[in-house]
């Protein structure tokens, strides 16, 4: 069983959807024709996330580059 929770982000042009499980700080982001599992996201940037103007800035900004991924 999944303990995967969709995350109400903002409408994005690059981020399609968003998933996080809080039991292993997976993220995993949506991108239309690609999917990306993030590792060790903690629940303070997943907030973030959540609350940001915009999902595909915040995620250039403090996501991208700064986890381990895998393209799922």
């Amino acid at each position: 069983m999944s303990s995967d929770n969709t995350l109400n982000i903002t409408p994005s042009s690059a981020i399609e959807s968003a998933t996080y499980n809080p039991t292993t700080k997976n993220l995993q982001l949506d991108f239309g024709k690609s999917r990306y599992t993030f590792a060790d996201v903690e629940p303070d940037v997943i907030e973030s996330l959540t609350d940001a103007d915009s999902a595909g800035s915040f995620y250039h900004a403090h996501i991208k580059g700064k986890y381990i991924s895998k393209e799922a």
